[in-house]
C-alpha cells in the first residue's frame, strides 16, 4: 500500500505465470481487493459488495495515492483514462489531476458533461507532450530529463512561444504533404488554456504564491492580446466552412426515400422485438431496442444527437402521470392537431444550454419500447446497473448514457442505409429547410422555432438550405418589372 501510489512503483500478485502475464493492477471500490485488470470482469460477478452498488475498477495508484481528490472524481474520471502515455500523464501529473478536479467540481452535477473533462485533461496531455519536446529540443545541448519540464511551464509569460507552437503542432495534420489546420480544434483548445490558466491562478492565490500568481496573470494578459491572431482566422473559418458551407449545402441533406426507409425499419423491428413475450430478454436484445427507441425519438422530434439520450426515467415517468392538456385553453386548435396531441407523451429537458427547455414528444408507435426500457425487472435482467436513472442506458455496469450518434449509426447499418446521410445534424436541417417554405402564418413558424430551441434567425440563416425555389421565383418578380 505504501509503494503503489508511487509513480514508478512495481507491483507484483500471486499466481504469475507465463500463461497469465499481469496486466494493470486494479482495486474494487466495493471490497477493496486488489485484481488483475484482465480478471476484474470476473471478479465483479462473485464481488461481496453491498447490495445495489456496482463494483468499478479503480488504478491501484489512484486507490493509494496521494492526491488531494475526490474519490468520486477518481472513479468517474481518473479510472477512466486509457492506459497510453497520455492517459497515464492525466493520472499521475498532479497539476493535470488539479485542474481536472475543479473542472469536474464544476460540472459534477451535469452527469452527461463528465465526458468533457476527460476530454479537456487529454487535449492538455497532448499539448504538454508536445511542449515538452520542444523544449528538450532547444535545450539539447544542457542537461535536461523529461521530469525538469513541468504543466506549470505552460502557463509561464517566457514560454509562450513555444506554448503557440505545440499548440500549432496539435491542432494541424498533415495531408498530401500539405499542413492543414484544424480551426474548430483551434479555437477550443484556446478556450481551454484560458480556462486552465485561471484555474492555476486560484490555486497559486490560496497557497499564497504571489509570484507565480502573478506569472499568470502576465500570461493571460499575452493570451488574451494574441487572441485575434489565435482563434480570429479560426472562428471565420468555422463560420465560413461549417455553417455557412458544409451544413446548408442540399446535397448533403438525407433523401426522403432514405428517412422512410429507416423509420419503416425501426417500426418493424420495435415491434418484433416486443412481440414475442415468450423470448427471454438478453443484454443483446435489450440493447438493440434501446437504439432502437433512441433514434425513433431524436429523428421524430429533429434533435440533436447527444439531447434525447442524455433523458432519464423520471422524464418519462413524469410524462405517464402527466394531467392530459385542457381542450377549452386551446380554442384555436383544430381537431386534427387535438388528436395528435392527447396520443403523444410530452417529456422535456434542457436544450442547447441550461435556460431553456424543450418538448420531446414520443410517438405512439414508440411507447411500448419506451415503457420496457423503463421497466426496473426488464434493465436487472440484462445488465443494466441499478443506480443508472437514464431512459437509454449504457449496459456492461455503466452509469452513463448511449451515445445518439452511435445509436443511430448502428440502426442505419443494419437498416441498409448509409449512414453519413442520415444523421441527427442532417435531419434537423431538413427539417427546417422544409418548414421555412411552406406557407405558414407567423404563430406556426413561432411555435416551430419553440420545438427545435432556437431563435428564428437561427432557423432562418443557419439551420436551413438557402433561398428555395419559391423564394427565388419571388425574388425575380421585381426584376423583370424594373428591367
Amino acid at each position: 500500500m505504501q509503494v503503489a501510489g508511487r509513480k514508478d512503483a512495481v507491483l507484483l500478485r500471486e499466481r504469475l505465470t507465463k500463461a497469465k502475464n499481469a496486466s494493470g493492477a486494479v482495486v474494487c471500490d466495493g471490497c477493496s481487493g486488489v485484481f488483475s485488470g484482465k480478471y476484474f470482469n470476473s471478479h465483479r460477478k462473485h464481488c461481496a459488495r453491498e447490495q445495489c452498488i456496482e463494483p468499478r475498477p479503480v488504478a491501484t495508484s489512484l486507490f493509494y495515492g496521494s492526491f488531494q481528490v475526490s474519490d468520486e472524481f477518481k472513479e468517474d474520471v481518473l479510472s477512466r483514462f486509457a492506459d497510453d502515455e497520455v492517459g497515464r500523464l492525466c493520472r499521475e501529473d498532479k497539476t493535470l489531476v488539479m485542474i481536472g478536479s475543479k473542472l469536474y467540481q464544476k460540472m459534477r452535477n451535469k452527469k452527461g458533461k463528465k465526458r468533457a473533462v476527460m476530454l479537456d485533461m487529454r487535449r492538455l496531455g497532448h499539448i504538454f507532450l508536445r511542449f515538452r519536446d520542444i523544449v528538450l529540443q532547444q535545450s539539447s545541448h544542457e542537461s535536461t530529463d523529461d521530469d525538469s519540464v513541468l504543466v506549470l511551464d505552460m502557463v509561464r509569460r517566457q514560454n509562450f512561444g513555444i506554448l503557440e507552437q505545440a499548440c500549432s503542432d496539435y491542432t494541424s495534420s498533415t495531408v498530401d504533404d500539405a499542413v492543414k489546420e484544424k480551426p474548430a480544434l483551434a479555437q477550443a483548445v484556446y478556450y481551454l488554456l484560458a480556462k486552465a490558466a485561471r484555474v492555476v491562478k486560484v490555486y497559486h492565490c490560496l497557497n499564497e504564491d504571489d509570484v507565480r500568481a502573478t506569472e499568470v496573470t502576465e500570461f493571460l494578459d499575452v493570451l488574451n492580446f494574441s487572441r485575434n491572431n489565435k482563434i480570429g482566422g479560426a472562428v471565420c473559418e468555422v463560420s465560413k466552412n461549417g455553417r455557412r458551407k458544409k451544413l446548408r449545402r442540399t446535397d448533403n441533406f438525407p433523401q426522403l426515400a432514405d428517412v422512410e426507409r429507416l423509420r419503416s425499419y425501426m417500426q418493424i423491428k420495435m415491434g418484433k422485438l416486443l412481440g414475442d413475450e415468450s423470448v427471454r430478454w438478453t443484454t443483446a436484445r435489450f440493447v438493440e431496442l434501446r437504439d432502437l427507441a433512441c433514434g425513433r425519438v431524436t429523428l421524430f422530434n429533429t434533435r440533436r444527437g447527444c439531447e434525447p439520450a442524455r433523458l432519464h426515467i423520471s422524464d418519462w415517468t413524469d410524462a405517464c402521470n402527466e394531467m392530459p392538456p385542457d381542450r377549452e385553453r386551446a380554442p384555436s386548435v383544430t381537431e386534427e392537431e387535438w388528436e395528435l396531441v392527447g396520443k403523444s407523451f410530452v417529456m422535456h429537458q434542457t436544450g442547447c444550454g441550461v435556460n431553456h427547455s424543450v418538448p420531446v414528444l414520443v410517438p405512439k408507435d414508440t411507447v411500448p419500447a419506451l415503457k420496457k426500457l423503463a421497466d426496473a425487472d426488464a434493465r436487472r435482467a440484462c445488465g443494466v446497473v441499478s443506480n443508472n436513472s437514464y431512459l437509454f442506458p449504457s449496459a456492461d455496469a455503466s452509469e452513463s448514457h448511449v451515445g445518439g450518434w452511435n445509436a443511430l449509426n448502428r440502426i442505419c447499418f443494419k437498416a441498409g442505409v448509409e449512414s453519413s446521410k442520415i444523421t441527427a445534424t442532417e435531419v434537423r436541417h431538413l427539417a427546417s429547410t422544409m418548414y421555412t417554405s411552406l406557407e405558414l402564418p407567423e404563430s406556426k413558424r413561432s411555435a416551430f422555432c419553440s420545438h427545435m430551441g432556437h431563435s428564428k434567425a437561427v432557423c432562418k440563416n443557419l439551420n436551413r438550405a438557402p433561398l428555395s425555389d419559391r423564394e427565388e421565383l419571388q425574388a425575380q418578380q421585381p426584376r423583370k418589372c424594373l428591367f
